[in-house]
């Protein structure tokens, strides 16, 4: 059973699930195979950069950049739906199994493992090769996604020899061999920017990616994508209200939805260029 408190961040993660497979899956409908390239590119793009984010987060927090630092960073999972069992986190190794998963759940409650599919198979090892700068070896070698396994299981290895000499001394020290790290409580963890962040940042690398393979075509298939998906997250705003016998009113959205849709803040010129913001309130906002 999930607190009351938890919920909110439940419906925000079901939303970043949603916006992945309802544009995903217009992607695909729109511009056939090549909607494919555009989905795993994206998704390497978006890895990529939240891996050297949180390279850059560390080194300015003082702190080595080695996996096991990286185990112990507090905003990576917020959702308490997910369960992960850590095996050996240490600086050169990291080896965790993902039990339960939010995003694979709803995936399959609406046969889209396959658009799911693609996002596991390109995230681990796009966020790994931003982290550590294409040093590290990812392995993803089960998928809870898929249809013969019951978990993920992760194994990272990230080894002093490939690094250079002068890069050494920031990322690992002389730990000793059984030294472990603790993963952190994420039931605790309460970060509604973060999910804002990855929720326009998805967007935007779908975008850029959509546009540099299909050019017109591809804006078009985002677009249909975000006029969809207007319609299927109001609904479920609609239904969690529902559900709490709650009015879906500005307050509610604000703790359920994940982007900040207060104009005066003005989020979305902080992650999407002028043409994305276009699309996104064209399409999105104003049926939403």
């Amino acid at each position: 059973m999930y607190s009351y408190s938890e919920i909110p961040f439940q419906n925000q993660q079901d939303c970043l699930s949603s916006l992945f497979l309802t544009l995903g899956s217009q992607i695909m409908k729109v511009m056939g195979r090549k909607g494919e390239t555009v989905i795993r590119k994206a998704v390497q793009k978006f890895g990529v950069s939240l891996g050297e984010e949180t390279r850059e987060k560390l080194k300015q927090e003082g702190k080595r950049q080695s996996l096991k630092e990286l185990a112990e960073q507090k905003d990576l999972f917020l959702d308490p739906r997910f369960r992960i069992m850590p095996i050996r986190t240490r600086q050169q190794e990291l080896w965790a199994e993902v039990h339960t998963c939010p995003i694979a759940d709803y995936m399959k409650e609406r046969e889209g493992t396959g658009i799911g599919l693609m996002f596991c198979e390109e995230f681990c090892h796009a966020f790994f090769k931003g982290y550590t700068d294409g040093k590290a070896q990812a392995n993803l070698s089960k998928v809870l996604m898929g249809p013969f396994d019951n978990h993920c299981r992760f194994s990272i290895y990230y080894r002093p020899a490939n690094l250079e000499a002068d890069k050494r001394e920031q990322v690992f020290d002389q730990e000793t061999t059984g030294e472990e790290a603790d993963l952190p409580d994420r039931k605790l963890l309460h970060n509604t920017k973060w999910l804002q962040k990855l929720y326009l940042r998805l967007y935007a690398s779908l975008y850029e990616e959509a546009e540099a393979l299909g050019g017109k075509e591809g804006i078009c298939a985002i677009a249909l994508g975000l006029r969809t998906l207007a319609e299927t997250q109001r609904k479920d705003l609609e239904k969690w209200a529902s559900a709490r016998r709650m009015p879906c009113d500005a307050a509610f959205i604000e703790d359920n939805y994940p982007v900040q849709l207060d104009e005066e803040k003005n989020v979305f010129s902080s992650y999407l260029n002028k043409e994305e913001e276009t699309l996104f309130r064209e399409n999105f906002l104003k049926r939403f």
